[in-house]
């Protein structure tokens, strides 16, 4: 019996290359053959994954580790961190929370990074937005998300400025950063939060046949789920390099940092989409 059930499992605690970089509590053995369940609580949010990734770095001697390696900026785990609890604070005097939809239109890869943080924390749902969209598709994509607050910059605000908002208002996080750099870098509290069972984490859009945008809405057990899972089935380690194209902060790039390795993007002026190449890397 012992043999059936060694073959039928990977014996991922005997590579010892796993077992430098990751506690045993933390190992899962992952069946080939039969599907597996759910790696997540129904309650747990990609914002706390990340959070407890962050305190894994620390507690193993890797505060300095890179988190984002971006043209223009790089950020260690605990400054993304830190940044990002700044700017969900900044978000909370404006009047987000839980349940509202906040658009994400910036550039540059590091700004990109703590904004979505910043909005999962708050317990609200990001909506990943390209300016190289044509501008009705734009609006469609605010209207039909209910999208409240765009979180955009001084260089790209002008696009959105074209577009029928629908009631939702710009933030140039360039302009407001004196008031986001004075509140508190520390952990949200959970009333901060305001944590819902079964929240949404984010809405994409894709152009469907008629040309117009069609949304995905996917909560945070679902996202949270494959984080855990993609590194057990690919076999990725927090060293490792994983090639990143997609454009969208929805894309496994992102993620990586619920994982433990660095997200390093290279982000061409020219390009009409944020981030268009990038890859994620171990520092």
């Amino acid at each position: 019996m012992s043999e059936l059930v060694s073959e039928h499992l990977v014996p991922v605690a005997e590579r010892d290359d796993i077992r430098r970089s990751i506690p045993m509590s933390e190992l899962v053995l992952h069946d080939r053959f039969e599907a597996q369940g759910w790696r997540v609580r129904t309650d747990e949010r990609l914002d706390r994954i990340f959070e407890e990734r962050c305190d894994w770095v620390r507690t193993y001697g890797r505060a300095d580790q890179l988190a984002v390696d971006s043209a223009e900026q790089s950020l260690t785990y605990d400054q993304l961190d830190a940044r990002s609890n700044q700017l969900a604070r900044f978000l909370r005097l404006r009047g987000a929370g839980a349940g509202d939809r906040i658009g994400v239109l910036l550039d540059r890869a590091a700004d990109a990074y703590v904004a979505v943080l910043a909005i999962l924390k708050i317990g609200a749902a990001y909506v990943p937005m390209d300016r190289g969209i044509p501008v009705h598709r734009m609006a469609a994509v605010v209207g039909d998300a209910r999208v409240r607050t765009i979180l955009s910059s001084s260089d790209v605000a002008g696009r959105v400025e074209r577009v029928d908002l629908v009631g939702a208002e710009v933030v140039q996080l360039d302009r407001a950063a004196r008031l986001i750099d004075e509140q508190r870098p520390y952990r949200l509290t959970d009333a901060e939060r305001g944590m819902r069972s079964g929240a949404l984490a984010y809405i994409t859009y894709r152009q469907a046949a008629d040309g117009m945008p069609t949304g995905v809405a996917v909560d945070h057990r679902s996202v949270g789920n494959f984080v855990k899972v993609a590194a057990e089935v690919y076999g990725i380690r927090p060293w490792d390099r994983v090639y990143q194209a997609s454009p969208s902060p929805t894309s496994p790039s992102r993620r990586s940092g619920c994982r433990g390795r660095s997200a390093r993007r290279w982000c061409p002026a020219r390009q009409a989409s944020p981030c268009a190449a990038g890859t994620c890397t171990a520092s």
